[in-house]
């Protein structure tokens, strides 16, 4: 902790190296439908996520679920976005598709 007062400039900077490195990064979980031929006929997106970095190497996904019929979404955390697919899914293929670039560490 910093014991002194903190230039505006530099605090700026601190915040912006931070928030930058530690940002969640969003992904979409979603299904194809194929025919028997695997030919795709339609998708659904089922749901959004988060995946957070704590900083300690413990990183962790956040989801929501797109709402069911009864408009319940399923929410929760998991280890790995496919964990948090296969939960969406069953055991029906589900797919990952990342919104935002992987972070640059320095």
């Amino acid at each position: 902790m910093h014991t002194g007062t903190i230039p505006e400039d530099e605090l700026s900077r601190q915040i912006a190296a931070v928030t930058d490195q530690c940002a969640p990064r969003r992904f979409a979980v979603y299904q194809v439908k194929r025919d028997a031929e695997g030919n795709a006929l339609d998708f659904a997106v089922l749901g959004w996520g988060l995946e957070v970095a704590d900083g300690l190497g413990e990183d962790y996904v956040e989801l929501v679920g797109m709402p069911d019929r009864r408009g319940a979404r399923t929410r929760g955390q998991f280890a790995t976005p496919e964990s948090a697919g296969r939960v969406l899914c069953g055991n029906h293929p589900a797919q990952v598709r990342w919104l935002d670039p992987e972070p640059i560490l320095d």
